[in-house]
């Protein structure tokens, strides 16, 4: 196959894997009432807030516990846009210090960026 066609396959591939995680999350309602929420709750991030006038943007990632072979958690951005590399960090690592403390994960995070 040529790599046009693969590239056009594996873009189709992503378009199917996100619009099928998007419908994953709505179902996932009744999460919030699982026993995995009844555990200690998620920690308050404590962000070093900077004096600097500037703008400010509220980002919401979607996250979801990864299926089958795969050991680990799927962030998408709520909004559907590329996520930024600095924000995405910072998700991950808030992620990982949850689970380290032996909190839940909620299915959804919002951060604040610069």
């Amino acid at each position: 196959a040529s790599p046009a066609l693969k590239r056009a396959k594996s873009f189709n591939k992503e378009l199917r894997r996100a619009r099928s995680f998007r419908t994953a999350m709505e179902k996932s309602a009744s999460r919030n009432n699982s026993a995995v929420n009844s555990r200690s709750g998620s920690p308050c991030r404590e962000g070093a807030n900077t004096g600097v006038a500037g703008h400010i943007q509220e980002v919401s990632f979607s996250i979801k516990r990864a299926c089958g072979l795969r050991r680990g958690w799927k962030i998408m951005a709520d909004d559907g846009h590329s996520i930024d590399g600095t924000a995405l960090k910072t998700v991950v690592s808030m992620i990982k210090d949850m689970e380290f403390q032996g909190f839940a994960v909620p299915e959804r995070i919002s951060i604040k960026i610069p």
